[in-house]
């Protein structure tokens, strides 16, 4: 019998996407939006900034995938993560906007690149570990 201290608690959600061969997982924009949804529903509690949790963890390593050197950076992510926030049940993101003094056209736009970004850096990522695992 498996030691029941290793196993460690999942999330409600999807599974995470995989290819019909069930080896390469091939994300979009949609599928980060939504895997951010969950994080914050994870531990609804969590603070946006500088506080260590799991939420926070899962919020902060696709950041990586955003290009650094690119000035729309930082407010595209913030548009994602606070978009999260308000559909993980939080605030509604037109009163967010709103509050902000956003545009909700402009935050979206930035908040779908920046989506796009980060699907396109974990496909990339997967692709180079696959031809890695294969010696090519």
């Amino acid at each position: 019998m498996a030691d029941e201290t290793l196993v460690r608690a999942r999330p409600e959600g999807p599974d995470p996407p995989t290819s019909p061969s069930g080896r390469t997982p091939s994300f979009d924009a949609g599928t980060v939006e939504e895997w951010t949804v969950i994080a914050w529903r994870a531990d609804r509690r969590a603070k946006y900034e500088g506080f260590e949790t799991t939420a926070g963890n899962a919020l902060s390593w696709p950041d990586q995938y955003l290009p650094t050197a690119h000035p729309m950076r930082s407010e595209a992510r913030n548009f994602l993560l606070m978009w999260a926030w308000c559909e993980a049940g939080n605030d509604t993101w037109r009163g967010y906007c709103r509050k902000r003094g956003w545009s909700r056209t402009t935050a979206d736009r930035w908040r779908k690149w920046a989506a796009e970004q980060i699907a396109a850096g974990i496909n990339e990522a997967i692709r180079r570990a696959t031809r890695a695992a294969r010696g090519a």
